[in-house]
């Protein structure tokens, strides 16, 4: 159907709104608009991803199921549904609907780099790189490749390429601030870099908050490398400043899970036989910067682990089939729960991890928050090993604080206020898993590994049940992937540098250390 000027019109404003990411009014004004135009497909492609840009995911993957209903096979709808799923973290239908896509149209540009970045969420950079490969690259997408590419590099541990597209990310948008604090990561600053150079002078641009905190994180890293502690603080504090009066974090609903949580395994019998046990899971949790993702590389460089990296599937398990809306749970034990249900959630975790085509013995998880899920964890999967990564409180709170994460499970980070509560509810908790799961979780303290590496690997091997493997020293010459805040750290030897290294900004952590009870 032949669209009028006043249907043009109004897509052209509604895109403006969108593209402001003025949702609430995309929504009002496209509701009447698709009643009246249902077969216009752009409405229903608007109002999904408005209802996503709003946190209503799951009604914009709704709408879209309706849409693909009227027009099966359109691209768009297959794509955004793709994308929505995607952001659900519901990886395998996702999937299905990028390749449903891509059948129709192998050279779409949007779904291409969707289903690459899908691939990049589920730690799969090797496969995004091919996706990403069949990209005719044109004047108008080259920064948008060269991005996804980028981040792609990065996680492979190819960092020589990586670096190349973040610079041309540069060269093509020279205030990109994403790829300077992509670049930031890789590279050890002194006063002379270039790059060093540049961010500063960049910093008296007119930048939007989302690119100085970007910049303020980057120039906060390149000055702690170059020693200038006091400047360095300066730039992450105003970068956390911007964060956090960005989100809106409030830690009494993670505090709720936590005591729910405890509640509800308060009474638990012991761990159950049950449940298929071909598959061997070694989950890795603790606090993020606590040397998860160490532990993880040292792991996956034995010939019998595959490294799966941080998995939202346990998360998205709990959530699916055993907790309410108000982060309460369906029962008042877990013992209550039926043996359906917990197959069902077994089932979704196994599926998701089947993505990954892995054929070693062990898959490891190292989602870290998944500390709140311990008593899941073993109810699924009763042989399943737990490893609790510890660190210096003191050291590990300075790294949450200095780093920019991009999942927003980690809103706590941005303030001393939320990061010291946060801090103390994850100390609470692991204490009570520790106590009821009596030697089945292995707790591992990172500055013990960094001092007798060996002791502490054989130490870890022993406990998931597997022989000695030299490979587990040099882990950081497997080219496995990463994709957390330690991409660079854990391409290197074991090192003890960063063992005490809060105290370089004592002065500037005194609050933090009060709030964590001095």
């Amino acid at each position: 159907m032949v669209q009028t000027e006043e249907i043009r019109q109004r897509i052209r404003v509604l895109m403006n709104f969108f593209n402001a990411k003025r949702y609430d009014e995309v929504i009002t004004k496209v509701k009447p608009l698709l009643k009246k135009n249902p077969h216009e497909i752009i409405f229903h492609n608007l109002l999904a991803l408005s209802l996503q840009g709003k946190g209503k995911t799951h009604e914009g993957i709704e709408i879209l199921n309706n849409a693909l209903n009227i027009f099966p096979n359109n691209i768009f709808i297959l794509n955004n549904l793709g994308l929505l799923n995607t952001s659900d973290n519901n990886y395998e239908k996702a999937e299905k609907y990028f390749k449903e896509c891509l059948k129709i149209k192998d050279n779409f540009f949007d779904a291409l780099i969707n289903y690459s970045t899908l691939k990049l969420n589920i730690n799969q950079g090797n496969e995004a790189i091919e996706i990403l490969s069949k990209i005719e690259v044109k004047d108008e997408n080259q920064y948008i490749v060269n991005l996804t590419l980028g981040n792609a590099y990065q996680q492979t541990g190819d960092f020589e390429n990586s670096i190349k597209c973040f610079k041309n990310c540069l060269e093509l948008k020279p205030n990109s601030t994403i790829a300077d604090k992509s670049l930031s990561v890789m590279i050890k600053y002194d006063e002379n870099n270039d790059h060093y150079k540049s961010m500063l002078e960049k910093k008296n641009s007119d930048l939007d908050d989302i690119s100085k905190l970007n910049l303020y994180f980057a120039i906060g890293k390149a000055k702690e490398d170059i020693k200038n502690y006091s400047e360095s603080f300066d730039y992450i504090k105003k970068a956390n400043d911007i964060k956090n009066n960005l989100i809106n974090y409030d830690f009494t609903q993670d505090l709720k899970i936590s005591e729910n949580s405890k509640e509800l395994f308060k009474n638990v019998r012991k761990i159950s036989n049950n449940g298929n046990l071909e598959k061997k899971y070694i989950f890795i949790v603790g606090m993020p910067r606590s040397g998860t993702t160490l532990v993880e590389q040292i792991l996956s460089s034995h010939d019998k682990v595959y490294g799966a990296g941080e998995l939202d599937f346990i998360t998205n398990a709990v959530n699916k089939f055993f907790m309410k809306k108000d982060f309460s749970f369906r029962n008042d034990n877990i013992d209550n729960f039926s043996e359906q249900l917990i197959d069902e959630a077994r089932n979704y975790y196994k599926r998701n991890t089947d993505l990954f085509n892995y054929k070693e013995q062990f898959l490891t998880d190292k989602a870290p928050l998944n500390f709140r899920w311990v008593g899941f964890i073993f109810k699924l999967f009763p042989n399943s090993k737990i490893i609790n990564c510890k660190r210096d409180i003191m050291d590990m709170c300075w790294s949450n604080y200095k780093n920019l994460f991009t999942s927003n499970k980690m809103n706590y980070c941005y303030d001393f206020k939320n990061l010291s509560s946060f801090t103390k509810m994850y100390l609470d908790l692991i204490d009570f898993w520790n106590n009821k799961y009596q030697n089945k979780i292995f707790n591992i303290n990172y500055e013990e590994l960094v001092n007798k590496p060996k002791d502490e690997v054989e130490k870890l091997l022993e406990y998931c049940g597997l022989e000695w493997d030299s490979k587990c020293l040099n882990f950081y010459k497997q080219k496995n992937i990463v994709s957390t805040a330690s991409v660079a750290q854990v391409r290197n030897p074991i090192y003890k540098t960063s063992v005490k290294s809060w105290q370089n900004h004592s002065e500037n952590l005194k609050k933090l250390k009060d709030f964590l009870g001095g």
